[in-house]
């Protein structure tokens, strides 16, 4: 059986230890700083969310074995992998540094070697600007408000999870619902097989892996899409 990769959603990502996974962060192909000065990734997971986005670019200072402060997001490599994570410092004691996904509800499983840190993040642009990024004691404290308004909201997604799954399953808000959604399904080429995702106004609200048999639907849009409706694994050809 094919290993079961992360599935996004307001559940923080499970992270594995060894081995390749989705990549998270990507070096930029369209910008390059001929000096040096600055390196360029995009952000591709929705593990920061909501402070960097899928899509966003980093301009990264190059780590040059500057003292790194709890609340500065850097770009790293996580022990034994070559994929490249971006996340916000959260323990730096006595050389041992900790890092958090902002959208994750627990710290990363390892600790992070300095000669596996790529830089620090001093900007993102989204659209058509860059803006600086928090970091050092305030970009602590950013972290800490959206790491706990992402927490309150999980927990209120788990008290109304049996209800949440009861009119999905009944169907209710579909029947109710007098507009149709615009979803698109397309189709991803993987190693294991075809990948279906859901695609609504550019963006990704599902998916089916290769070796899935039901779609993971992003809430609340479960309530308006009935399942049967979409491909599954023994429509595949």
């Amino acid at each position: 059986m094919a290993p079961k990769i992360p599935r996004p959603g307001l559940r923080a990502e499970p992270h594995a230890a060894h081995g390749e996974r989705e990549p998270q962060t990507i070096p930029s192909t369209r910008f390059q700083d001929p000096e040096g000065r600055f390196l360029y990734y995009n952000i591709v997971g929705p593990s920061m969310r909501p402070t960097l986005k899928p899509g966003d670019l980093l301009r990264v200072e190059p780590y040059q074995r500057a003292a790194f402060k709890r609340g500065d997001i850097i770009v790293f490599h996580p022990p034994h992998e070559k994929q490249l994570v971006t996340h916000r410092l959260v323990s730096v004691r006595g050389g041992e540094l900790r890092a958090r996904g902002d959208n994750n509800s627990r710290p990363d499983p390892w600790l992070i070697p300095p000669e596996s840190i790529i830089g620090r993040v001093s900007q993102a642009k989204r659209k058509a600007r860059f803006r600086r990024l928090a970091s050092g004691g305030v970009g602590r404290m950013r972290g800490a408000l959206i790491g706990g308004i992402n927490g309150a909201r999980r927990r209120l997604f788990y008290l109304g999870r049996p209800v949440y799954r009861w009119l999905a399953s009944r169907g209710v808000l579909r029947r109710l619902w007098p507009f149709g959604l615009p979803f698109k399904v397309m189709t991803v080429a993987r190693a294991e097989g075809r990948e279906f995702k859901l695609v609504l106004a550019g963006r990704v609200i599902g998916k089916l892996p290769p070796y899935e048999h039901r779609w993971w639907i992003q809430p609340p849009f479960r309530l308006l899409i009935d399942e049967k409706r979409l491909p599954h694994p023994d429509h595949r050809h």
